[in-house]
């Protein structure tokens, strides 16, 4: 019988070595609590390449103005 290869990849990262960012999925509507209009919002995602810690994040758009202030806890 023949062997079927793996098809992932395991990747090792040194501590402090690496951080993956992207935005991901479809957009979401929300109600901007501040004006009451319907916003469609889009999830930043963060990890850790080490730890693979992730941080996720719904925010308004994807320019560094929606960027600034954004909290990153890790843990």
């Amino acid at each position: 019988m023949e062997e079927v290869a793996s098809a992932s990849l395991r990747q090792e990262h040194k501590v402090g070595e690496k951080f993956f960012i992207d935005y991901a999925g479809p957009t979401t509507p929300v109600i901007d609590v501040e004006t009451g209009e319907m916003k469609e919002t889009q999830f930043f995602v963060a990890t850790l390449g080490a730890s693979s810690y992730a941080h996720v994040e719904a925010l308004w758009g994807q320019n560094l103005r929606n960027c600034y202030g954004m909290g990153f806890i890790w843990g």
